[in-house]
């Protein structure tokens, strides 16, 4: 993924992070990129009447 890549070439980037609603392929790839669970926004979102939470996800810089 292009991006990552960028990402991991930038010396002044220590910590990334992202906003996924729970989805567990998306969770799963962002995993294999070395991202972690950093946190959960509870009820972020309503759709069709039900409650989703957000999960944020950080990876760490070397």
């Amino acid at each position: 993924m292009y991006i990552m890549e960028w990402i991991e070439k930038q010396k002044d980037v220590i910590k990334n992070s992202l906003t996924v609603c729970f989805n567990e392929t998306a969770i799963n790839l962002y995993k294999k990129f070395g991202f972690i669970i950093e946190g959960v926004s509870k009820e972020h979102y309503r759709i069709n009447g039900k409650y989703i939470d957000d999960m944020i996800m950080t990876k760490f810089q070397a």
